[in-house]
């Protein structure tokens, strides 16, 4: 394809949409949960002193989150120092939605760079093929219609903290990995970036939930791909020989990742959130009726499924052709991961705000995996089609975007009642102020005594936005 002439014009639509994605995220509400992990409050102090849960290791103590330390860090240093930091040209309010905001582009902007990245096999954003492939992966960034069934970037900053920057961030740590395998050659890396990988991997195995089956999973199927290489080996030799066909680098980081997320799970089981009062055999129950309220409620998540059969097929019937053979493996492998994980979904637990196990933010690893299923796929077979069919599928594509696209072109309006609301919070002369807006404020429902406004009112007067502490209710 002759992307190069239209670079220009790609670079500005890709811009345009990164613009419009932070203007979604800037009028998304505050969340119930950042308080308690800002402060902290006394739920979560713990575990920001006991970065590796050996309480629970050693005293059998719980409590919450002991295996989630870098992700709770991270989080209260971000909105303890950058709301401040732009007060320098903001007011307190609109700080704090600013900071919300540009943390959710950047992870917007780190894992749509990375999944270009994995399909052009560039990371140069000027190249012509990372232009195409981030072309091919943008539009699936949705936050608004589609957002409940597909939203890699959720609503809420603690869910985005948790959940995909810690999977950016993975993506990140697997690049190399993935560059290796894709050209058949040696993992080379420089002493600095052996070092920061090995830090990246404790930070990750103390972080967000989906990290730890996702790596756990990824170096299970990584050993199955070198068992496969070894077919027709003995069976009294094959083990040692595909040990021995895994480069060292590669072993020494699965080895080591693995057992800090396994580490990191033993830890998990000590989590004083953990809610035992649905069994293992009706979460498993409940599987299926979750996979299909993901696939039934919006037109988007089904929509991206049948997009990657579609080009499955096409890359079947395209006989003899070694690359196409190849992303069709590699489409083999992305299926089975995800529907291991899925399978493996009821063994996390069960939370109450997540009745039917399956939601948005457990199945981010699959949806990721949809997406550079879609992207690397498309990506091929826009370069190898040729005559009448090649501008057929062209249109197909572009139409297929456009849907996406056009889903995600309204600009949310979420936060108004909140602002309004902690404005009247900032102006009051009041120590306790009566609202009367319909909206939860820093809250995930009503706060009817003001008591229990407590860390809100400490989180307010932090950001600058309340001169003294104050509480609020609602009636």
């Amino acid at each position: 394809m002759c992307i190069a002439k239209y670079k220009l014009l790609l670079c500005l639509l890709l811009l345009a949409g990164l613009v419009w994605s932070f203007l979604q995220y800037f009028h998304m509400p505050l969340d119930g949960d950042m308080a308690g992990i800002i402060l902290p409050g006394p739920h979560y102090s713990r575990v920001l002193n006991d970065p590796f849960g050996l309480s629970a290791l050693l005293n059998g103590e719980r409590y919450s989150a002991p295996n989630r330390f870098f992700a709770h860090g991270f989080m209260a240093a971000y909105f303890k120092t950058v709301p401040a930091g732009l007060q320098q040209f903001a007011n307190p309010i609109d700080s704090v939605y600013l900071a919300c905001a540009l943390l959710k582009t950047g992870v917007h902007l780190l894992i749509g760079w990375l999944l270009a990245a994995f399909i052009s096999g560039s990371a140069r954003p000027l190249q012509p093929g990372f232009l195409l492939a981030a072309m091919l992966v943008f539009p699936f960034f949705q936050n608004t219609a589609y957002q409940g069934t597909m939203g890699i970037i959720d609503p809420s900053v603690t869910y985005t903290c948790f959940y995909a920057l810690p999977m950016a961030v993975l993506l990140l740590f697997f690049r190399p990995f993935q560059r290796a395998l894709q050209a058949e050659g040696r993992l080379d890396m420089p002493l600095w970036q052996k070092i920061l990988w090995a830090v990246l991997a404790v930070a990750l195995a103390f972080s967000g939930p989906v990290v730890l089956p996702a790596v756990l999973l990824a170096s299970a199927l990584v050993a199955v791909y070198f068992w496969k290489k070894t077919a027709g080996t003995a069976l009294g030799n094959r083990v040692a020989q595909t040990i021995r066909q895994i480069p060292v680098t590669w072993k020494f980081y699965l080895v080591f990742f693995s057992l800090l997320c396994l580490y990191s799970l033993y830890i998990g089981t000590f989590n004083a959130e953990n809610n035992n009062s649905v069994d293992l055999a009706e979460r498993y129950a409940r599987l299926p009726e979750g996979l299909l309220n993901q696939f039934s409620m919006r037109l988007g998540l089904p929509l991206l499924l049948l997009g990657v059969l579609a080009n499955a097929v096409l890359l079947k019937k395209q006989s003899g052709n070694p690359e196409a053979a190849r992303t069709l493996r590699m489409l083999q492998w992305l299926a089975v991961f995800s529907l291991i994980y899925i399978f493996l979904l009821p063994l996390g637990g069960y939370r109450e705000y997540r009745p039917d196990i399956v939601r948005r933010d457990t199945i981010l690893p699959v949806l990721l995996c949809l997406v550079y299923g879609f992207g690397l796929s498309t990506y091929l077979l826009l370069r190898q089609f040729q005559g009448k069919f090649k501008i057929t599928y062209r249109v197909a594509v572009a139409l297929f975007l456009a849907i996406f696209v056009n889903a995600n072109l309204s600009l949310p309006d979420q936060n108004r009642c909140e602002r309004a609301a902690l404005e009247k919070i900032a102006r009051s002369p009041e120590k306790i102020v009566r609202l009367n807006d319909g909206c939860t404020v820093l809250a995930w429902v009503k706060i009817s005594n003001y008591r229990e406004s407590d860390l809100q009112g400490q989180l307010l007067q932090l950001w600058g936005v309340t001169g003294e502490r104050r509480y609020y209710f609602q009636e």
